[in-house]
């Protein structure tokens, strides 16, 4: 297995934090746990397979320009979802590749 920089699956998983989505949530389309995608969004982890890469972007793809509710995701979870992106945005680990 080809593990690449995840970067790009980091990026992408924060930008869709910041527009709501859930970990618990995002975790469950794209079939992988719930830590592995927190390490992920967090930078916890450095590389990742080209699958997860191409998973993570297929979903921001396919989210782009719908709203959390649209997916059944509650207004007040996708707050706290976002609230919690904005700070954490503050204070990111870098990815080290």
């Amino acid at each position: 297995m080809i593990r690449l920089p995840a970067t790009p699956a980091r990026n992408d998983l924060q930008a869709l934090a910041a527009d709501g989505y859930s970990v618990a949530w995002i975790a469950e389309q794209l079939g992988m746990s719930h830590s592995a995608v927190n390490r992920l969004r967090r930078g916890e982890t450095a590389r990742t397979s080209e699958y997860t890469i191409a998973a993570v972007a297929r979903l921001r793809q396919r989210l782009a320009g719908s709203s959390p509710a649209e997916h059944g995701i509650p207004e007040r979870v996708s707050a706290v979802v976002r609230l919690s992106a904005a700070r954490r945005d503050l204070d990111t680990k870098p990815v080290t590749q």
